[in-house]
């Protein structure tokens, strides 16, 4: 008894000490870009920082980020998960701004939500103002970018009518196979029924 006791009061001590000794995690991080400028908040609370902001630090979780403007009014909060160790990315408008008024900023700020746009999943609406920085800023820095972007929506948007071309096709492939089968079927009845000769007697 005693025996198993010390082995687990070593075990218990060993893990103790892996403990201690274990990296610390990586805290999340936050980068927000607004148009114009403000104060970000987190969650409703103000953290000191004007935008832009590209490295400040935040507990891992779900978190509500918005911006207070020098008129005193906020962007609407943007929920995003934090995961530690990783940047997540926000680009904030005034209250009723759209995101395609980014571009009559300057070239910075359209491509901000580009980007935040794309960082969302939204490629469409990336797409969208990637066409729109494209007409307005056609010297800007970002234009490689942009069009690298817009080429590669294309062919997404190319492939995606292919394969649904192809699902059609084999969708009417299968009903075709079902109705040769189904005649096929029906004749098949059709010969079993008809009277057999009788055999001359």
């Amino acid at each position: 008894m005693s025996r198993v006791l010390s082995m687990a009061v070593a075990v218990a001590f060993s893990c103790g000490v892996a403990d201690a000794h274990a990296e610390p995690e990586a805290p999340a991080r936050l980068s927000v870009v607004s148009a114009p400028v403000g104060e970000v908040l987190v969650d409703g609370a103000p953290t000191g920082r004007s935008t832009p902001v590209t490295d400040l630090e935040v507990p891992s979780g779900t978190h509500g980020i918005s911006v207070r403007f020098a008129d005193g009014r906020a962007s609407e909060p943007t929920r995003r998960v934090f995961t530690a160790g990783r940047t997540t990315h926000v680009y904030a408008l005034p209250p009723g701004v759209r995101s395609a008024d980014a571009c009559a900023v300057d070239h910075v700020t359209c491509w901000s939500a580009v980007s935040t746009a794309l960082r969302a999943g939204h490629e469409a609406e990336a797409d969208a103002l990637a066409a729109r920085y494209l007409e307005r800023f056609p010297e800007g820095g970002y234009h490689a970018l942009a069009t690298s972007l817009r080429q590669h929506h294309a062919t997404r948007l190319a492939a995606a009518e292919a394969a649904d071309v192809h699902r059609r096709w084999a969708q009417l492939g299968a009903a075709a196979g079902l109705l040769a089968a189904g005649a096929a079927a029906g004749a098949a009845i059709r010969r079993r029924s008809r009277p057999q000769p009788t055999p001359p007697g």
